[in-house]
Parts: structure tokens; C-alpha cells; sequence
């Protein structure tokens, strides 16, 4: 996948494989091969790292240790690195050994990056904290984003009117049937009566159809309720009722093993019986406020009611590619 090569000699040859279906940082003698089996036609997170103070050899998978050899017995030795080619998808002259597939965000820094650093570049996927009045995405993959009449103040977004909303395009891990995720968010509702907080769907511009894969809303009774399809139709969790003009920390999460559940304030709520997750294959939208009906909405899926537009504040939106854990959610349920 990428080398940097002064010649076929221990030490001297830098390369970054994917080797056996397994991820390998070698410098031509000293390797570190992970464990767990790179499947075809999947996106993973890849990160190697060469600790020199400390003679030792990482590689993470979905930001998950994979591989440690410490003690690394001779460092990595180039003595000419400014006259050689650092290579992506081959590594002269090692062969015929092309990567073939797709790579995304590769990124190089002259520092060895920690455990923490590795699994929330890996797995935050995005982070609006809309602070300064900005909507840019603070997390590492810079999604693009866009909103219709809102304020931004008090560094939070404020959705005051029946067409305001905030959306992001692009994910593709939510996409993927089975795929973990978790979505965090401060609210703060005006009112708490039949209203879309968010939804995440596709849009198919040729039969105006859209997939809805994950709404979140507050019905009649002001409950707070969260939907996810799954093979059978779709997932409902019923939470607190949720006051008017008063924070309140929502945490959705999902994995295989864990299905659908629910966290408010920092605590587990409720969770579903249902194991699977359908994301509908193509990459999603996540829209904020809005109505299901509004335009391409208005085929998405069953989710005919708590479709009035939210109104209120909304701050921190995270969207994670993994499952966060209960000490996490507790900490993201801490307002500052």
C-alpha cells in the first residue's frame, strides 16, 4: 500500500501491507503482522505507527490494536529518505505487488500518535459542535454540511421556523447493513408535540423514493422516540418524555451483538430485541430538523407521524462508526 525503499536489505525497505489478509507494517526483516483477516470489498481504518524512541511497531485496525512488536532489534535505517520516493499502492523495488482498491484520507505525521488519537480519527465520524457560529464538521473527515434559515448563537444551531434545518450528505459506513454507529446531540425543543428532530435517509432522484434508515422524534405524549430499520420493518425505542427549554443529552447507538439502544442524560434507557441494521447500501444524508414530507421526504418509509418541524436548539452532533462505550457517553453527557 506504501513504501519507501532504499534496497532489498533489512532494515532499509519500508512498507505498509496488507499481507495474507493481514495488515503488516516490515522494514525488510522487522514486521509486525496483525491478526484479525482484511475482507475484500470492505472499508477499514488503517494505521501504522513507528515509535523510534521506543523501538516498537504498532498497526490498528478500525482503530483497534491489531499489532505490537516491541523492542524492535535494528530502528529503521534509510540514510538517504529525501532522494527517495515515498510510493502509494506499490513499493519500489519490491515487485509486482500492487494495492488494488480504494484508499481515502491517507495521512502522514512525524510524530507517533496515541491509542486515544488513533480510535476517534478512526471512528468519530463527525462532530458539529457549531461553535463560533460555524457548521464546519471538527471532526477528522471534514464532511461538508449546509442549513436552511437557522441562527447560529450561544455556539449552538437554532432552529426557529417551519423551514429551518441542517444536513450533511456522504456517510457511508451508515450505509452499510450491520455496521456500528452511534449518534450523540445535545436538544433543547421549544416545544415537544409530533416533531422530527432528525432523520437519515437516501434520496433517489429517478422514482423520487427515499430510504429512511434512522429517525429520531418526539410523539404526541412527548416521548422521546428513536426508529432504525432492520430485515423485519423497523426498530422503535420509547424514551423520557423531554422538556421544553431544558437541555437533554441523546446517545443512539447500535451493534450486532447490543442492537438498538437508548441513553438520556448519560444513562442507558432502553434497547431492542432486534440485531440487524439495514443502512439501504448507498451513502446517506442526515438532516436536522425538517419534515419527512417536505419535497423527496414524502415516500420515506412508514414514518408518517411526529412529523411536524422541530424547533429549538441543537448542539454537539457526533456521528460515530462504532458502538461509543457507557464511560463515553457519560462524559459526551456532560454540558460545558
Amino acid at each position: 500500500m506504501i513504501g519507501q525503499c532504499q534496497s532489498h536489505t533489512a532494515n532499509l525497505c519500508l512498507h505498509l501491507t496488507i499481507r495474507d489478509s493481514k495488515a503488516r507494517i516490515s522494514f525488510y526483516g522487522n514486521n509486525c503482522t496483525g491478526s484479525t483477516t482484511v475482507k475484500n470489498q470492505t472499508w477499514y481504518h488503517l494505521a501504522y505507527v513507528y515509535d523510534y524512541s521506543n523501538a516498537t511497531q504498532l498497526v490498528y485496525l478500525n482503530g483497534i490494536l491489531d499489532c505490537i512488536q516491541q523492542g524492535t532489534s535494528t530502528p529503521l535505517a534509510i540514510t538517504n529518505s529525501s532522494s527517495i520516493p515515498l510510493t502509494i499502492g506499490y513499493t519500489s523495488p519490491l515487485g509486482s505487488c500492487y494495492f488494488d482498491g480504494v484508499i481515502d484520507h491517507l495521512t502522514l505525521v512525524q510524530w507517533p500518535k496515541n491509542a486515544s488519537e488513533i480510535l476517534e480519527q478512526a471512528t468519530l465520524v463527525a462532530h458539529y459542535d457549531f461553535d463560533n457560529s460555524s457548521i464546519d464538521d471538527h471532526g477528522p473527515n471534514r464532511i461538508s454540511s449546509l442549513t436552511s434559515n437557522t441562527t447560529l448563537a450561544n455556539n449552538s444551531l437554532l432552529l426557529d421556523s417551519t423551514s429551518s434545518y441542517f444536513q450533511s450528505s456522504a456517510f457511508v459506513l451508515l450505509a452499510i447493513d450491520n455496521r456500528p454507529y452511534s449518534l450523540s446531540l445535545w436538544l433543547k425543543p421549544f416545544r415537544t408535540n409530533n416533531i422530527t428532530i432528525l432523520h437519515i435517509y437516501q434520496s433517489n432522484q429517478t422514482n423520487n423514493v427515499e430510504w429512511c434508515s434512522i429517525r429520531m422524534s418526539i410523539n404526541q405524549q412527548s416521548q422521546l422516540r428513536v426508529q432504525a430499520r432492520s430485515s423485519t420493518g423497523m426498530v422503535t425505542l420509547l424514551g423520557p418524555s423531554i422538556g421544553t427549554n431544558v437541555w437533554t443529552h441523546v446517545v443512539q447507538t447500535y451493534s450486532s451483538i447490543n442492537g438498538t439502544q437508548l441513553y438520556i442524560n448519560g444513562t442507558f434507557y432502553n434497547k431492542s430485541s432486534s440485531s440487524d441494521y439495514q443502512g439501504g447500501s448507498r451513502p446517506l444524508t442526515i438532516q436536522l430538523g425538517g419534515s419527512l414530507l417536505n419535497g423527496m421526504n414524502r415516500s420515506c418509509f412508514d414514518w408518517t407521524v411526529d412529523d411536524d418541524e422541530y424547533e429549538g436548539w441543537i448542539d454537539e452532533f457526533r456521528v460515530y462508526s462504532r458502538e461509543v462505550t457507557s464511560n463515553e457517553i457519560q462524559a459526551l453527557s456532560i454540558r460545558t
